[in-house]
């Protein structure tokens, strides 16, 4: 009813069977199918009616901000220009006679599709709409039609292309495949192009209502662009001008990010009573010398390329701002598309509470796929900083489109809390020192989230501003030291906020800390203190197994052994410490950085042994590895060890001595391992950034900084607090100790009732303590 009245129509066209639904309208209704007999009486000559190029030839509306939909006004110089460009560089009277029509008729792509068609004296084969997505149906009605030409928008093509995947069929007998409204990207474009004939021309369109339809084109069958790239849109089509403008509305220079201006015989008179509008974003064109000629501001962010087309870059309002950073949405979709379990991706900005913001990233996988969260982050944090990537993801059957087929982004659903969480607690870290775990109790509280660890951010968890101050304050009751706020945004996880407090409080103890930085290796590298200690015990027992670090991980899926000999071997080129030797040097330790070199993975088969008996044989591996002497003077000082298990089923064997690493060293390892072989199985290079500090810069900080002054006050502060202390922890045993010490051991699982529990987080939370310390002291 309102675009009626804003419109001030006087005469509605429609049918009987819709008469109906119509809004209280008091002009005159003309029934269509009412009247065809007196239509059939009428002279067919064209009317002698004095239409001028000024004059409006439709008027369409377009969603506005304010909610308002505003009416576009076209006039006939604009749609009879778009139709001579459109047949000029489509071919229309020699390549293209069959139009398939898609589009809804609200759309102005639907003005395009009946202009081609009708004016270029071709066939306009209408779609039923509710076959538009049903790809079968869909192709067969091209194929009985034997359509030439059509206008897709990049979802309704996706799911055509993945019907003639599987089917194995091809679009061989188009022309003319333009694909435009919403964006797509580099790789789909060579994907869609194996699809048609070498007589067929993959077109992506550009263009805005504002411009009539349609304003640049691009085509190319060689496209030498990554595939993570949106296609570009091309050049102008005859008579319409782009311009790529900074904020001055001066020109950028190619490569340079600037919005999108549209000039020429396209540009629409304006929006219907609103001048308003009409003056903010249809302005003068400095370029022109046609009095009162303007241009079109899109919102829309390009660049030219150095070959003279134009890169889309996405809407400048798809421009948002979380954590303090700016986003550009399509970046994030962009990322998320590559994921090869992902066929379609949405990245929307959610707040559904107040000043909670949340990016949400929306998909529909791959038939037979279901990436888990875990999965998608961890890609993503390849590729995107960590304020990039969404809080959550929502698994969709299918996108909810608009009936222009563009992605309804109102329609995607509100993630519960349980789903945002998913992502987090599968990606849980834990907490590794004292202060990381009380902190990470107070996130606990604060958030109502039961399991936080040492990567948890504090806004991903669902924090905000008004949290933040809450954070502080709960910090100055256990740690007893004022933060400042700055600290929640800089160092929002756990992990950082923890190192933040624990250096504010030795700064209140008159210690600073230096920080650690790299160091030439062109000079003897002391060992830490820890790998000391480990050097020394080696001295004393040169064959003892009692400091390898055992680690098992089991591989479901094909596996292939030559990509992950590649992936160790770049992981040790990465790590310096997996390439260190440790030797004596006049009594004291030394420590010796190799040159990256190559190890060979050994595969053991147990596919031969009954299925019952290859888990024990698997135990016996393990246990006899775990064993092994690992001298810390030669190379290498970890061993890697694949036991196939299975067709698609194998067991990874790590053992490393403690003197390189630790538990927490060994699933980096193993993490790099996985995200270096995901890539190299692409044919991609290892996607991991260059380390910037090693672990030998670390024992150099070490060294330099625990010495003298600093270092007496340690160990006087630990002389004090273990001043008493038994010289040998005496257990109430029902055995006595042996006389040697043998290393022997084992575990023993049990559970506390909730009552317990909660009684000892209160014991901590009173004491100022974490839960395992309090567990330690009882023990």
């Amino acid at each position: 009813n309102y675009m009626l009245e804003d419109a001030g129509v006087n005469f509605l066209i429609t049918q009987k069977s819709l008469q109906d639904l119509l809004p209280h309208f008091s002009g005159q209704v003309f029934l269509i199918d009412e009247h065809w007999s007196a239509c059939a009486e009428l002279n067919d000559d064209n009317p002698a009616f004095p239409v001028r190029p000024e004059n409006l030839v439709y008027m369409i509306y377009t969603s506005g901000s304010t909610g308002k939909a505003k009416g576009t006004m076209i006039q006939h110089k604009s749609l009879v220009n778009a139709y001579l460009a459109w047949e000029t560089a489509y071919e229309l009277r020699t390549r293209a006679r069959s139009h398939l029509q898609m589009a809804s008729f609200s759309f102005d792509v639907f003005s395009g599709d009946w202009t081609r068609g009708l004016c270029s004296g071709g066939k306009l084969v209408l779609t039923p709409r509710e076959i538009l997505l049903e790809a079968a149906e869909l192709y067969h009605l091209m194929v009985r039609e034997q359509v030439t030409i059509a206008e897709f928008v990049p979802a309704v093509l996706r799911n055509l292309i993945q019907y003639l995947e599987e089917t194995n069929q091809k679009l061989d007998f188009f022309r003319d495949l333009i694909a435009g409204s919403d964006i797509w990207y580099v790789n789909e474009y060579k994907k869609f192009l194996s699809f048609t004939g070498p007589e067929t021309r993959l077109i992506n369109s550009f263009g805005l209502t504002e411009a009539t339809i349609d304003s640049t084109f691009f085509e190319s069958k060689e496209l030498n662009l990554p595939g993570d790239r949106l296609v570009p849109i091309g050049r102008p089509f005859e008579n319409m001008t782009i311009y790529i403008l900074d904020q001055f509305l001066q020109p950028v220079p190619i490569g340079v990010r600037g919005e999108l201006y549209v000039g020429g015989l396209g540009v629409a008179r304006g929006y219907f009573n609103r001048p308003d509008l009409t003056a903010e974003r249809f302005l003068p064109n400095p370029f022109s010398k046609q009095p009162g000629d303007r241009m079109y501001k899109t919102g829309d962010v390009a660049r030219y390329l150095p070959d003279g087309n134009i890169e889309f870059l996405g809407r400048a309002d798809d421009q948002v701002k979380i954590r303090g950073f700016r986003v550009e949405l399509g970046e994030v979709e962009t990322a998320l598309s590559e994921h090869p379990d992902v066929q379609t991706a949405a990245v929307v900005l959610r707040e559904d509470t107040p000043g909670d913001k949340k990016l949400i990233g929306y998909f529909v996988p791959v038939e037979g796929k279901s990436p888990t969260n875990k999965e998608l982050r961890h890609f993503l944090l390849d590729r995107l900083p960590d304020y990039m990537v969404p809080a959550g993801f929502v698994e969709l059957e299918k996108m909810p489109l608009t009936p222009n087929g563009k992605v309804n982004r109102r329609a995607l659903p509100r993630p519960d809390q349980k789903l945002l969480l998913e992502t987090i607690e599968m990606e849980y870290e834990a907490p590794r020192t004292p202060t990381e775990e009380v902190l990470a109790e107070i996130y606990s509280q604060l958030l109502s989230v039961e399991k936080v660890g040492s990567n948890h951010n504090f806004f991903e968890l669902g924090g905000h501003s008004l949290l933040a101050t809450q954070l502080v304050s709960r910090i100055k009751e256990r740690f007893g030291i004022e933060l400042p706020l700055r600290h929640v945004f800089e160092k929002p996880t756990v992990g950082g906020l923890a190192m933040v407090i624990d250096q504010q409080k030795l700064a209140s103890e008159g210690i600073q800390i230096p920080p650690i930085v790299p160091v030439s290796r062109d000079q003897e590298l002391p060992l830490s203190f820890a790998q000391q200690r480990l050097w020394f015990l080696a001295q004393l027992e040169p064959d003892s197994p009692f400091y390898n670090l055992p680690e098992t991980y089991r591989i479901i899926g094909p596996l292939k052994v030559d990509v992950l000999q590649r992936s160790l071997n770049e992981v040790i080129k990465r790590h310096e410490a997996l390439r260190t030797t440790f030797h004596n040097q006049d009594g004291e330790p030394l420590q010796v950085i190799h040159e990256p070199f190559e190890v060979q993975i050994p595969v053991t088969d147990l596919t031969h042994l009954p299925p019952d008996e290859r888990e024990a044989e698997v135990q016996r591996l393990v246990n006899e590895q775990a064993w092994r002497s690992i001298a810390i003077d030669r190379l290498p000082l970890f061993h890697l060890e694949l036991v196939r298990t299975g067709i698609n089923e194998h067991v990874v064997i790590l053992i490393m001595h403690h003197i390189i690493g630790d538990n927490w060293s060994t699933n980096v390892l193993l993490r790099e391992m996985a995200i270096i072989y995901d890539a190299f199985s692409r044919g991609d290079e290892n996607p991991l950034p260059p380390l910037q500090i090693q672990y030998a810069d670390f024992a150099y900080w070490q060294r330099n900084w625990l010495k003298g002054e600093v270092l007496d006050k340690e160990i006087e502060f630990w002389k004090k607090q273990l001043e008493g202390a038994p010289p040998v922890l005496e257990l109430p045993t029902d055995r006595p100790r042996p006389a040697v010490q043998t290393f022997n051991g084992s575990y023993k699982t049990f559970h506390l009732s909730p009552e317990v529990s909660n009684a000892l987080k209160d014991l901590a939370h009173k004491t100022g303590a974490t839960e395992f310390m309090v567990l330690l002291a009882l023990f």
